[in-house]
């Protein structure tokens, strides 16, 4: 005989495995709904508007981070390619790492991609969906799967 509370134990763990902004139960939807709606509105909207404040030649740009395919450091200059520009910052891409959000990572010690821009990967590179090839080093390459894997839900 099964109680009521025992076919759900299947599931408690899995939502651990997804992102969430709410919790209702089936009897209390039409109370919370359109709270648990506008909650999850918000963080779209915030995530759409997330953004990466770089400075050049006293030049100060804001870049979206949903835009950012990847970045480049060559020399004593990074660069963030995105899809109508390329920016420039003297940062390192330790430290812009730090300032960006999880959807970013190193693949290689002059390079940061944009996860959601990776269409597939290999042991040594990165395809992004601009067709641009990123190389990977393998020293980097298990976090990188890693990373890519816990994007996933």
């Amino acid at each position: 005989m099964c109680n009521k509370y025992t076919l759900y134990e299947n599931y408690v763990s899995d939502v651990y495995d997804t992102t969430h902004i709410y919790f209702i139960l089936k009897k209390n939807y039409q109370k919370y709904l359109p709270h648990a709606l506008s909650l999850a509105y918000e963080v779209l909207n915030k995530e759409r508007r997330a953004s990466l404040k770089i400075f050049w030649n006293k030049e100060e740009s804001n870049i979206l981070l949903k835009d950012i395919f990847y970045m480049e450091r060559k020399l004593r200059t990074t660069f963030i390619v995105t899809p109508t520009h390329t920016y420039s910052t003297s940062e390192k891409l330790e430290d812009l790492l730090k300032r960006l959000g999880e959807t970013f990572a190193m693949p290689h010690r002059s390079y940061i991609i944009n996860l959601k821009m990776v269409q597939e990967i290999t042991k040594d590179s990165a395809l992004l969906v601009d067709g641009t090839s990123i190389p990977i080093s393998r020293s980097y390459y298990k976090t990188l799967k890693d990373q890519i894997n816990n994007l996933i839900p």
